[in-house]
């Protein structure tokens, strides 16, 4: 199942110097070039911080932060994209202190949902094919219909955003064109903004909700 297993050891220490992976072990800046620690199993975990830091500009490659790059025609601080992160974090534990047992379960799954697609606004490297991840949210919100949520009232956009992942790529409106920044941002198009809109929505409407529970 692995033949080229480097050991133990050599998991263990690259797991603690993530910088030498983000040197060494991106295929990308490595030309497409494989070596030792690459040929493991492990790489399909360990590609996670080697590209953490690296934005590939290619056309299938979905992700918010390339978009705005791309569409500003500027590099943009990578902390930036750190913070839906760190905003779904802090907002876990005023979730955690809801009294009411079944608006806890009912803001902890909206949070949770929405944490999902932290991967699509702060990582550099999604593959269109990531945006399927996206499907058991919308089930998600269908089945919600059969529960009186706290957010009924914004689940149909919520589930509208997420049907977005069901859409063709728009790269069907450049068929034949050359592929310029123009371009390649109306490909995107279809794909970033709705899973960036989905976030903020169901940040919102959770933020809103905490502070109407703290008020009272």
């Amino acid at each position: 199942m692995n033949p080229q297993w480097i050991g133990f050891s050599q998991l263990t220490w690259l797991a603690l110097h993530p910088a030498f992976v983000r040197e060494k072990m991106n295929i990308f800046a490595n030309h497409f070039q494989v070596n030792m620690w690459m040929r493991d199993n492990s790489v399909h975990w360990f590609n996670l911080i080697a590209q953490s830091g690296a934005r590939l500009v290619h056309v299938d490659v979905f992700s918010l932060p390339l978009f705005l790059d791309t569409l500003t025609g500027t590099h943009l601080p990578g902390w930036l994209f750190q913070l839906p992160a760190l905003l779904a974090l802090i907002l876990s534990f005023f979730v955690a202190r809801i009294l009411n047992a079944r608006l806890r379960m009912e803001a902890a799954l909206l949070l949770l949902m929405a944490t999902s697609l932290v991967f699509f606004l702060g990582y550099p490297t999604v593959w269109e094919y990531q945006y399927t991840s996206i499907l058991p949210v919308a089930a998600l919100l269908l089945l919600a219909a059969e529960q009186n949520v706290f957010y009924r009232r914004w689940r149909r956009w919520m589930i509208g955003l997420a049907a977005c992942a069901w859409l063709p790529s728009l790269y069907v409106c450049t068929e034949g064109s050359p592929l310029t920044s123009h371009t390649m941002i109306l490909i995107w198009l279809d794909r970033v903004l709705p899973a960036t809109a989905l976030f903020v929505l169901m940040i919102t409407v959770l933020v809103r909700f905490l502070w109407s529970a703290h008020k009272n």
